[in-house]
């Protein structure tokens, strides 16, 4: 039961915080957007300091393709709980191989056991762009030109 009430108070102040920046980008001090969302004006403070300072970007809608923070800190909650891959896979809608992938991708190399901001971590380092481009190398680029140039298909060596 407290591991519920606890998962739901970290949603309300994630909320709390998300409304928190939304009124700081509309030109609001830190102690009057504390006020408008019912925080102490010292919490306002520990987000700006935590944040570096700076107003954080908004962050984009997710597609729900992708596995975000919140998703990854719900199965750390419940695989610290005793539940398995399957249902963890039904809590969050998801695939059991999405799952279990996901913690076989991320637990920790000597403990094994799953580290949700480590992983977001490793996401994002992932996903990062501009990627480097195969056709970065001189010879290989060379040689594909060549090759279309004598209307060779991708199929052919």
């Amino acid at each position: 039961m407290s591991e519920v009430l606890l998962m739901a108070s970290r949603v309300v102040l994630k909320e709390r915080e998300n409304l928190f920046w939304v009124r700081v980008r509309e030109g609001m001090s830190a102690a009057a957007a504390c006020e408008s969302v019912g925080m102490n004006r010292r919490q306002g403070y520990r987000w700006i300091k935590a944040a570096g300072g700076r107003i954080p970007v908004p962050a984009v809608a997710s597609s729900g393709r992708y596995m975000g923070q919140e998703e990854r800190l719900r199965i750390a909650d419940l695989r610290l709980g005793g539940a398995g891959v399957r249902a963890i896979a039904r809590d969050l809608g998801r695939s059991a191989s999405t799952i279990s992938r996901e913690l076989r991708r991320n637990a920790h190399p000597i403990t094994r056991s799953y580290r949700p901001y480590a992983a977001q971590k490793r996401c994002v380092i992932r996903v990062a762009r501009p990627k480097p481009s195969k056709l970065d190398d001189r010879l290989l680029a060379a040689a594909v030109e060549e090759r279309l140039r004598k209307n060779w298909s991708p199929q052919q060596q």
